[in-house]
């Protein structure tokens, strides 16, 4: 029976908070499906729906969060989790009104706070590591781009809510009883298991919202049976597609053709804005000669100043659908069963090209790197802008991927 819905507004949020429950042996399912999948109801503890809502407007993504959040009210769905994402992207404000109006919930408990990856909140504002957020790279984000630091003024800027902040300090005298979006600051673990420890008290609450950082606390805050498990290694090659423009993967791509990795830059063999595949044969040929073995396919030029950067949404969208082609063919012409994909819209491309639907999240390689089974497949997710500079020889590692 399904206790908890998860909302997150991208494939790759979806999974890595999916990962949250799945990690700890709580039946877990991450899919694009909605209504059939809370009526059925049977199979999973945890529903993880990604809404694909990111890149909407304003009104249509609220919209899109009160269908479904009046779904999981309908369905008797008791919690609602709102994955927001850490960097503040997308339509926060707009989201979780749609979710109080879906469940009919005065109230929204949001910890936005991911320390493991550095982000904090501070006095309401959010931080990377020690920069505020608006002085951040994420700031310029092509599609994305955030307003401010101070985590209200983004939620006001799309509703009007009432938003109080909470202080650690205020924990004591917490008493959500008045409408609104509480906003909690957040430094450390200790600080995150101690605002979810509070929250346990009041039994009237049914939203709460955040990244993946807070969600691991939801199994103990909604008291959920747990037992950790680990995927087995099994010794085959990785295909790993890079669809990301952040810096951060792209220094990891760097990190992991030191290693010795082939990459394929795909600017080289396909026009990604364009509809041609003349270029597929080519690509398909001069990897040949590396196949058994583990391989990169990258979108832009990981040595450019510059990097491919899709201008219009609808673009982005294209590119990304032409990602998951690629990524089709490569993996059937060579056999891959082990995919590695950053970015979330690519990797949603992939799945959608694979003609696969559900995932069921099964170990944390590191926070925001999740590996996940769908059908024959194993496949790795990671947003763009998450994880260590050697993260792809900790995803070799993990998973027993030869080289």
């Amino acid at each position: 029976m399904i206790r908890l819905v998860v909302l997150a507004d991208d494939f790759t949020g979806a999974l890595d908070t999916g990962i949250q429950f799945g990690k700890l042996g709580i039946r877990t399912v991450v899919t694009q499906q909605t209504n059939g999948r809370m009526a059925a109801g049977g199979d999973c503890e945890v529903l993880v729906i990604n809404t694909e809502s990111r890149h909407l407007t304003e009104k249509k993504a609220a919209q899109r969060l009160y269908e479904i959040s009046g779904n999981v009210k309908k369905a008797g769905i008791p919690f609602l989790y709102k994955k927001i994402d850490s960097t503040l992207r997308g339509n926060i404000g707009a989201e979780l009104y749609g979710c109080m109006k879906g469940m009919e919930a005065e109230q929204v408990m949001l910890v936005p706070a991911y320390p493991e990856n550095k982000r904090y909140t501070r006095a309401g504002l959010q931080y990377i590591d020690k920069t505020p957020l608006s002085e951040t790279t994420f700031a310029q984000d092509p599609f994305n781009p955030v307003i401010s630091s101070r985590i209200s003024e983004i939620v006001h800027s799309q509703c009007a809510v009432p938003v109080y902040e909470i202080p650690v300090t205020g924990l004591e005298r917490l008493d959500p009883e008045a409408k609104g979006i509480y906003v909690f600051d957040a430094e450390n673990q200790s600080e995150m298991k101690k605002i979810a420890g509070c929250l346990k008290a009041f039994r009237h609450l049914s939203i709460f919202s955040g990244c993946a950082g807070f969600a691991s606390f939801l199994p103990s805050l909604l008291e959920m049976r747990t037992q950790a498990q680990k995927a087995l290694k099994i010794e085959r090659p990785l295909l790993l597609m890079c669809g990301s423009v952040c810096p951060v993967s792209t220094c990891q791509l760097k990190k992991a053709r030191a290693l010795g990795i082939p990459l394929f830059k795909l600017s080289d063999y396909l026009e990604l804005s364009g509809n041609g595949s003349q270029g597929l044969n080519r690509l398909l040929k001069d990897m040949e000669g590396q196949a058994g073995h583990t391989m990169i396919l990258a979108s832009s030029d990981i040595e450019s100043g510059s990097p491919f950067r899709p201008e219009r949404s609808g673009e982005r969208a294209h590119v990304a659908d032409r990602l998951g082609y690629i990524t089709k063919h490569v993996a059937e012409a060579f056999g891959y069963k082990d995919l590695a994909v950053f970015g979330g819209d690519t990797l949603l491309a992939v799945l959608n090209h694979l003609k696969l639907n559900d995932l069921r999240p099964v170990d944390e390689i590191e926070p925001g790197v999740v590996l996940s089974e769908t059908g024959d497949y194993r496949v790795i997710s990671k947003a763009g802008g998450l994880g260590r500079e050697d993260v792809v020889e900790r995803m070799l590692a993990h998973t027993g991927a030869v080289l």
